[in-house]
């Protein structure tokens, strides 16, 4: 009686803790989702304001850091597991990082950033 009552007790603190662990985990990956969607929705609207004034030399040159940024992100996680346009990523990355566009654009992230992060502390 006594060990079924310590083996009831042990399962429902495993189911507990579970549960427990599976909300958190949910909740971490939604805002997560929700930080990577914020960013990505920043940087549209960073380029379609640039399409408006008509500056396709700076969209170019956007476009370059944004896929320097993913495709070395992409690498480090998965190595050299090809998708589509995997070897025009690599050669589109390679001329940015090669020809400044990438020190420019740092600094923009970091603004943009630092703009999510006052953001989330005022909420």
């Amino acid at each position: 009686m006594k060990k079924t009552k310590i083996a009831f007790v042990v399962l429902l603190a495993l189911g507990i803790l579970t549960l427990t662990y599976f909300a958190g985990y949910r909740t971490g990956k939604r805002v997560d989702d929700r930080q990577h969607l914020a960013i990505s929705l920043d940087q549209d609207v960073y380029l379609y304001h640039m399409v408006e004034r008509g500056d396709l030399a700076s969209v170019k040159s956007s476009l370059g850091f944004f896929i320097c940024g993913r495709f070395n992100t992409y690498e480090q996680r998965f190595g050299d597991e090809h998708f589509l346009h995997f070897d025009e990523a690599r050669h589109i990355a390679t001329i940015a990082a090669t020809n400044g566009d990438v020190v420019w654009f740092t600094n923009l992230v970091v603004v943009l950033t630092n703009h999510m992060t006052f953001e989330r502390q005022a909420e």
